[in-house]
């Protein structure tokens, strides 16, 4: 009885150990989530069960944000994002053949910190700021030139989620919060667009599912 209370304590205490571990000083911290994808489809507007003229486009979207950090004390996680977005739009009706494409690319630091230990769940409160460019040009149709046009982003992400892990090493993430984009006007070839110093700013509320890597030195 008492050796069977022994091994359960160390148990325990190796089972704290490792909980431990996991996101303690000293280790890489890599992620990625829900927003690596790639899309390619399609899209059309119908009115009253009719086609509208124009309104048919094809499309391509691929965003990429990993993320890699490193404990700079246990369970604070400090380290860069960044953001790639390749997408283009074409119409599929060849009496408008209006072509649009872009990339935009974002950069910038956050900070991470586990806050709690429930076994193998950990949550955490999470932020981050990024600066970029969005570079993208449009035509008309087959005969016109590409208007090019480069804007500067500005976001931020606030919030917080869990973290499942599976073992030492990987887990599965969850995150729930508000993001910040903006989208300001630079520089663009169209002399309409270059007449005004516009803006565009975007606020919602997101949930993103990932995968997180904590590796050792």
């Amino acid at each position: 009885m008492k050796q069977a209370f022994a091994l359960t304590i160390i148990l325990l205490m190796a089972s704290g150990f490792v909980l431990k571990a996991q996101t303690e000083k000293g280790k890489f911290f890599v992620a990625g989530s829900n927003r690596l994808e790639l899309n390619i489809g399609g899209e059309k507007q119908k009115v009253d069960g009719d086609l509208v003229e124009g309104s048919e486009i094809s499309y391509f979207d691929f965003d990429f944000q990993p993320r890699m950090g490193y404990t700079v004390i246990d369970n604070l996680v400090a380290g860069l994002f960044m953001d790639v977005d390749v997408w283009s739009n074409k119409s599929k009706d060849e009496d408008y053949g209006y072509t649009e494409k872009g990339t935009t690319f974002i950069i910038g630091p956050f900070v991470r910190f586990y806050f709690l230990d429930f076994h193998k769940l950990k949550p955490y409160a999470e932020a981050q700021v990024g600066f970029g460019i969005d570079h993208y040009k449009y035509k008309y149709n087959d005969d016109s030139d590409w208007n090019k046009t480069d804007e500067s982003v500005f976001t931020y992400r606030i919030g917080g989620g869990a973290t499942y892990f599976f073992n030492e090493f990987v887990g599965a993430d969850a995150f729930l919060g508000f993001l910040h984009d903006s989208y300001k006007y630079k520089d663009s070839d169209d002399p309409e667009r270059s007449e005004h110093n516009s803006k565009y700013i975007y606020n919602e509320f997101i949930m993103q599912l990932g995968i997180v890597v904590m590796l050792s030195k």
